[in-house]
């Protein structure tokens, strides 16, 4: 019931890192793998919701 009011915090790097990554990937001829791609990597940043304490920002 906690983990559906608290938020992952992204920072700006993080975010950028990821959106730079998918960019090479479409830029290389793989558009739908570069969107699945960044939709793992911010899936797999708010599986850590369960663990607030440990890892607040991503």
């Amino acid at each position: 019931m906690a983990a559906a009011t608290q938020k992952i915090e992204w920072t700006k790097k993080a975010t950028k890192s990821i959106a730079d990554i998918a960019d090479y990937i479409t830029e290389k001829g793989f558009p739908e793998t570069s969107k699945k791609y960044a939709d793992r990597l911010y899936t797999f940043g708010e599986s850590f919701l369960p663990f607030p304490d440990k890892y607040p920002l991503c």
